[in-house]
């Protein structure tokens, strides 16, 4: 879908939208060549301080259906950071697609770092307190929970810690309903199953599934049509 059709049939020409993008890309400064185009009901809730760098065109609150008021929503408090990685320069597709339904939220001084190409399908909740990075070419399916902490609770033993940074590699598939907490690094090409709970090391090339996640798999592939 070129851009001018996916402008309108998003939706992305009305004024509400129009008026969010506008504001976003022209009246607030940020790094970075692309831009950000908002459907309706998206919400971006971005404090001053909050830094912000895009590499590549992104759409946010994609596919929303029609008469829908399902809202997307990203919040960066203070000295938050958001980083939108450029693709290289020979992948097919360039672009971020947030799909409508996704929640990203960054807490004081949380980094998030995402690589271009990646698709985030509806109801994906990211929550940011430490850092979460997302390499390229990643499929995100729905209502997946990617989360560095936990809550800004605390359970009192020696040596806990509630937060812990999250990575995720490059081509990496993650399968619908399937978490993603905090220490949690998992390698390129891998597949997370649907339903898995990963709070640890998946290796490169490996297929995770069940709860708690266990190998099935290693040295494995897949591609997205």
């Amino acid at each position: 879908m070129g851009k001018f059709t996916t402008i309108i049939k998003q939706g992305i020409w009305r004024p509400s939208a129009l008026w969010r993008t506008f504001r976003f890309n022209s009246m607030r400064k940020h790094k970075g060549s692309g831009r950000i185009c908002c459907t309706p009901y998206s919400l971006l809730d971005l404090h001053p301080s909050a830094e912000i760098s895009i590499g590549c065109d992104t759409f946010f609150g994609y596919k929303k259906y029609r008469g829908s008021r399902i809202e997307t929503s990203i919040w960066m408090d203070r000295n938050s950071k958001l980083k939108l990685n450029k693709p290289d320069a020979d992948a097919e597709e360039k672009r971020v697609v947030i799909y409508h339904g996704c929640d990203i939220q960054l807490f004081k001084g949380a980094e998030l770092e995402i690589g271009a190409p990646c698709v985030m399908n509806k109801g994906v909740e990211i929550i940011c307190m430490d850092r979460i990075s997302i390499g390229s070419n990643c499929l995100i399916s729905r209502g997946v929970v990617i989360r560095d902490n936990d809550g800004g609770h605390q359970v009192l033993i020696d040596g806990y810690k509630a937060t812990a940074p999250v990575e995720i590699g490059n081509h990496v598939w993650i399968g619908q309903g399937a978490m993603i907490l905090k220490g949690s690094k998992i390698g390129d090409n891998a597949i997370i199953g649907a339903g898995a709970i990963v709070q640890g090391r998946v290796k490169a090339g490996s297929l995770v599934m069940a709860d708690p996640s266990r190998t099935f798999a290693k040295d494995i592939n897949w591609s997205h049509k």
